[in-house]
């Protein structure tokens, strides 16, 4: 296989996945419509699938580690195996009415256990295909969410005149189907060529890095990659990093985003710390080495420092590693997922293997998985602190809110578009699009909004904005054209808004916290409470409201107030996090 047709696979394969899970979001309507569950039976299912995924992620994602050459046949399996206990649910008669709740709760377990999983068992293998170049990796997920959004307004239009639920079968299984093929012929291996990635730009643009990146220490000398144009993704000056390897910038950006921000004392983050250049100087000459010749594993493990706000005492620590330090090594390959500078919501959940105690254990004596992520290597200089401590519990509690918050006032949104407020599936679709449409804008501007904003202002409006949209939902009237309108309005700024805060909330924690597993654990955490404990609590608490409500209408109104309650508290936890530099 040719590495420009190898490049082509991890766009189908996120472009197949779309497909298929584009049906997911169309379950609730199924039950309620053609087993005619009540809501609180929906909330049970819907809360099971998110429940098992995050163990079923973390089990699947450390055997594809640990057999990474089955990956492919892995996903292939995973896919065959969910495609079937959903299509269990869907070929169900709805006179069998002693077997329908059965049969949807076997259903919702396999679908949590096998189906759910594949997301981030296909995050794995883009991650592992694009190689030095993950960084690249949003955009090749974007194709994935482009088919999404498509995939919501044909299944929405169809569905308008299907009242079988049939095109969720047809979906089904068109895209596993698909994604089986795939997986099965896909192999998992790192592109090298930089070129047949296209991540760098015209000749003026190249010309103009080249002239205006130049090191600001006068005793480096940088011999570019002629191909490797890194700046042109950042965009900006960033003159203490070397073009050398391509591999180092991979390690930067997925490391620490804090040259995002701009630097409150001098330009560049090594400069304006001279007692850190004077230590570098040291290291350089008393090693008597050429600045070519430092090991990648010292930029990866100490390149936040200079951004961080963290000096060591002892100068030979700056550059004291070398490529056999146990932690850069060891950690599983898909682990680079959540070293991006704004992973995925379902990807980071993977780390919290670390807690199960056994996994990863090296041969020939060395260290376990779990040992190595425990371990503190600054512990000498920097001690955990109480103010660490509640930065840590401002991240979960927040997050975890939000999760709560997202569950009750997203998830069941669906049902009460079309049975409440009496909006065609075609409208129904268009706004599952368009809350998709905002996650990717959000992943555009977020960049520019924090250059440009300080982190405790955009958490404000982003929770204002939510508590505007839970009020504006309670008086939403049905059978009234403007209502198509202001769904639509307010589905774009809840998906803008909880993408953004996520986002956010990832950065923040590479710029606060220091030391690099601290920081995967932290991001593992957080996305189990923002995909899977959160959002279950959040729609079952919202079932269980509708369900003793007198009328759904009444109950959607409660549930929607609730969920702004929760919101401001969640802006009150987030305020340590976002108020910290």
């Amino acid at each position: 296989m040719t590495e420009s047709f190898l490049l082509l696979w991890p766009k189908l394969l996120t472009i197949a996945h779309a497909i298929t899970v584009s049906i997911h979001a169309f379950l609730p309507l199924y039950y309620t419509h053609m087993f005619s569950f009540e809501i609180h039976k929906v909330a049970i299912l819907s809360a099971v699938c998110m429940v098992l995924k995050l163990p079923a992620s973390i089990i699947w994602i450390s055997l594809v580690d640990y057999y990474q050459p089955l990956q492919g046949v892995f996903i292939g399996l995973l896919t065959a195996i969910g495609s079937a206990g959903v299509l269990i649910a869907l070929s169900v008669p709805p006179s069998w009415t002693t077997l329908t709740f059965p049969a949807a709760a076997l259903s919702s377990v396999i679908d949590g256990l096998f189906y759910q999983p594949i997301e981030v068992l296909v995050d794995s293998a883009i991650i592992k295909m694009l190689g030095d170049y993950k960084i690249l990796y949003v955009k090749e997920r974007e194709w994935g969410k482009y088919t999404l959004m498509s995939m919501c307004i044909i299944i929405g239009w169809f569905l308008d005149d299907d009242h079988d639920f049939d095109t969720l079968v047809v979906v089904l299984l068109l895209g596993s189907l698909l994604l089986f093929l795939l997986s099965l012929s896909t192999n998992v291996q790192a592109v090298v060529d930089p070129g047949l990635l296209d991540i760098y730009g015209d000749d003026e643009t190249i010309s103009s890095n080249k002239n205006t990146l130049q090191t600001t220490d006068s005793f480096i000398t940088i011999d570019p990659y002629p191909y490797y144009k890194p700046y042109s993704l950042f965009k900006e000056h960033l003159s203490h990093i070397s073009e050398e390897d391509a591999s180092m910038l991979q390690n930067i950006a997925t490391l620490n985003s804090n040259s995002l921000r701009p630097f409150s004392r001098g330009t560049s983050a090594c400069s304006s710390r001279p007692s850190l250049n004077h230590s570098y100087h040291a290291c350089i000459n008393h090693n008597n080495t050429a600045t070519n010749q430092i090991s990648h594993s010292a930029l990866s493990q100490n390149v936040h420092i200079c951004s961080s706000h963290y000096m060591s005492d002892n100068p030979m620590t700056v550059l004291n590693f070398n490529n056999d330090h146990p932690f850069t090594n060891s950690i599983p390959p898909s682990f680079e997922l959540v070293r991006l500078p704004f992973p995925s919501p379902e990807a980071p959940v993977i780390v919290l293997i670390s807690y199960i105690p056994g996994l990863y254990t090296k041969k020939n004596g060395q260290r376990t998985q779990q040992s190595i992520l425990e371990e503190d290597p600054f512990s000498a200089h920097n001690p955990s602190t109480e103010s660490t401590k509640q930065i840590t519990n401002s991240f979960m509690g927040s997050l975890f809110m939000i999760g709560v918050t997202l569950g009750m006032s997203h998830s069941l949104n669906y049902i009460y578009f079309h049975d409440t407020l009496g909006l065609p599936m075609h409208c129904i679709g268009l706004f599952g699009s368009l809350f998709i449409a905002a996650d990717i804008i959000a992943h555009h501007w977020v960049y520019w909004l924090i250059q440009h904003v300080q982190p405790y202002c955009i958490v404000v409006f982003t929770h204002a904005i939510l508590i505007i949209c839970s009020l504006a939902y309670t008086y939403l009237q049905p059978e009234v054209f403007w209502t198509k309108i202001y769904v639509l309005i307010l589905q774009c700024l809840q998906g803008f808004s909880f993408s953004l805060l996520w986002l956010l909330s990832t950065y923040q924690v590479d710029s606060v916290i220091l030391i690099d597993h601290q920081r995967l654990k932290i991001k593992g955490i957080m996305a189990a409470f923002y995909t899977g404990l959160g959002p279950a609590l959040g729609i079952l608490t919202a079932g269980y409201i509708i369900g003793r409500s007198e009328n759904n209408a009444d109950g959607y109104c409660i549930v929607y107030q609730y969920s702004c309650v929760i919101t401001m508290i969640s802006s009150v936890l987030s305020w340590k996090w976002s108020t910290s530099d």
